[in-house]
């Protein structure tokens, strides 16, 4: 908890400085959040006057993010761009409790929750999209390390929560989450029932989102009109510089050993198939300085197959110590 706290103060010191002196990632977007913010903690209702695309809704953009509620209301207590940052960044440092009861089970000891939070909160690009100004997609990401968590633990229903609540903070989770399963403990047979649940979640939940905006009118957003164009068929949009100088760096640096957990990166790579093909200049960039919030479910999922992955080698490992400890001792009576 105490490094989980570090962690925040020392990125709210960094957002403090980017607002400050107007080095956002977009200027007006987080001016948009920031007056529907305002204004719902205000007087109880959406309300802005700066992109006129977009609605007076918690669908401000045609996105689906039912968090914003929550976040308006803890925005009323200290109203400023600021706060919304940082409520970003709180949210974001709350994973890494999940992360150390993940790293506990899936290593067999308690030093494992230590390493497992070490590759959370140390991972670097995971520490760049919680600053990515205030996007509500990144508030599903310690919702996914407590998905995966209660897997491990066996609990259908607090994955059934933890999975509500990753959706919640924006549709594109609800897709991704399908695969979470995967991650669940045992042979792939056993992950099976894990997806199951996740897929009558998602359907449920899908079907309550459109029911909920099936009047909306307004400007549509990049993912959605990706996504509808699918049938025609999609091409790779990004270059092979974007690969090695972006893409190729959610790996680093220690995040390589994720490779070694392929069923876990699943989710990651679905996420990461729709980020090539998305077209360009349609606010789903590559460029570090840029929109790059999308990456969000990637970037969880490479630090989920990490801690997998190093927990099933530190498993084994002490499995081989413990065999040839009792082959040794045998050898001597």
């Amino acid at each position: 908890m105490a490094t989980a706290w570090i962690w925040f103060c020392s990125l709210s010191v960094a957002a403090l400085e980017r607002v400050q002196t107007l080095q956002v990632v977009e200027g007006y977007a987080l001016a948009v959040f920031d007056q529907l913010a305002w204004n719902y903690s205000q007087t109880g209702h959406f309300r802005q006057t700066i992109h006129f695309g977009y609605a007076d809704s918690w669908m401000w953009s045609g996105h689906r993010s039912p968090w914003f509620f929550v976040t308006s209301w803890l925005y009323g207590f200290a109203p400023g761009p600021l706060t919304l940052c940082r409520i970003q960044i709180g949210a974001v440092a709350l994973g890494a409790l999940p992360a150390f009861g993940l790293g506990w089970r899936a290593f067999g000891t308690p030093l494992g929750g230590v390493a497992a939070t070490a590759l959370y909160l140390g991972h670097p690009l995971l520490a760049v999209v919680a600053l990515n100004d205030y996007q509500d997609v990144v508030l599903g990401i310690p919702f996914a390390v407590a998905a995966v968590h209660q897997a491990w633990r066996g609990s259908a229903g607090g994955y059934v929560l933890a999975l509500l609540g990753m959706a919640a903070a924006r549709e594109e989770w609800v897709v991704v989450g399908v695969f979470l399963g995967l991650m669940a403990p045992g042979e792939w047979r056993q992950r099976i029932p894990w997806v199951v649940r996740r897929l009558i979640l998602a359907l449920v939940y899908a079907g309550a989102l459109w029911l909920a905006g099936r009047d909306y009118v307004g400007h549509d957003n990049p993912m959605f009109s990706h996504a509808a164009g699918a049938h025609g068929g999609l091409q790779i949009t990004r270059s092979w510089r974007d690969v090695t100088d972006f893409y190729l760096l959610f790996l680093l640096p220690m995040h390589l050993v994720a490779v070694l957990a392929p069923l876990a990166l699943v989710p990651a790579a679905g996420a990461l198939a729709v980020h090539l093909t998305a077209p360009l200049n349609a606010g789903v960039d590559c460029q570090w300085d840029q929109h790059i919030h999308h990456m969000a479910p990637v970037a969880v999922s490479v630090v989920l197959a990490a801690i997998l992955a190093l927990g099933f080698y530190y498993r084994q490992r002490a499995r081989s110590h413990r065999f040839w400890a009792i082959m040794a001792l045998g050898s001597r009576c």
